[in-house]
């Protein structure tokens, strides 16, 4: 996975994370895109208010007493000409 750093996007308490290894102009055009659509984004549950909790949160449902386990990497087919 990518290091990712925090760029502000409207104010210091509103930021967004991009990759370390994106250009500043992409960055810059991603923020032009976010701010030209920023009546479609929702940054805490009170700013979309009639949508129910149950839709919009999000549950891991893992044991406590489980220990992670690295799984196998599956052995891939050479592709096929």
């Amino acid at each position: 996975m990518e290091d990712l750093r925090q760029v502000p996007f409207l104010d210091e308490e509103h930021t967004t994370c991009v990759g370390m290894t994106i250009a500043t102009t992409e960055v810059e055009l991603v923020h032009q895109v976010l701010k030209k659509n920023v009546d479609l984004l929702a940054w805490t549950t009170s700013d979309i208010p009639g949508v129910s909790l149950d839709i919009i949160t999000h549950k891991l449902l893992v044991y406590k007493e489980m220990c992670p386990v690295a799984q196998k990497k599956p052995k891939l087919l050479p592709h096929k000409c």
